[in-house]
């Protein structure tokens, strides 16, 4: 999901991707904040690295 994208943008992250990363991650299949931030790195080979400050508040919400 994450890869498609960015080759569409680059390295730039719009506001509100991180949530809808988020949602769309955790309802293919449950998972941690650490499972959510690996997948982040893996699916955008490296370019987007999702902070545990960015991704655990969302998980709260």
């Amino acid at each position: 999901m994450a890869s498609n994208w960015l080759n569409k943008v680059g390295s730039v992250i719009p506001r509100g991707f991180s949530r809808h990363y988020v949602l769309t991650s955790i309802r293919e299949a449950p998972m941690s904040g650490k499972e959510i931030i690996d997948k982040a790195i893996s699916e955008s080979g490296g370019i987007w690295k999702p902070s545990p400050g960015l991704i655990y508040p969302l998980l709260g919400d």
